[in-house]
């Protein structure tokens, strides 16, 4: 099973030195998608909080529809209507 890491709390390993960790790409958008091949959840420790969806394959129905939900605008989300 291939675990997809949304990162409104994610990161990873560089593959150059010059490259940016994860850690530092989520710091600049910390909406941004990563697949776990390229982040190590121990770099998060004390960081971020991240959120994972496993999935037999990006295709699959149920992991689109997760995916959809925990990127919409929070606004559009019930919890979000009585703040």
């Amino acid at each position: 099973m291939k675990a997809f890491i949304l990162s409104l709390i994610l990161a990873g390993t560089a593959a150059t030195a010059m490259a940016q960790s994860a850690v530092e790409l989520w710091q600049e958008d910390r909406s941004r998608i990563f697949d776990a091949a390229e982040i190590d959840l121990a770099d998060f420790v004390w960081v971020a909080r991240p959120v994972v969806v496993f999935a037999q394959t990006p295709n699959d129905p149920q992991f689109g529809q997760q995916m959809d939900l925990l990127t919409a605008p929070l606004t559009n989300w019930p919890c979000a209507m009585s703040l």
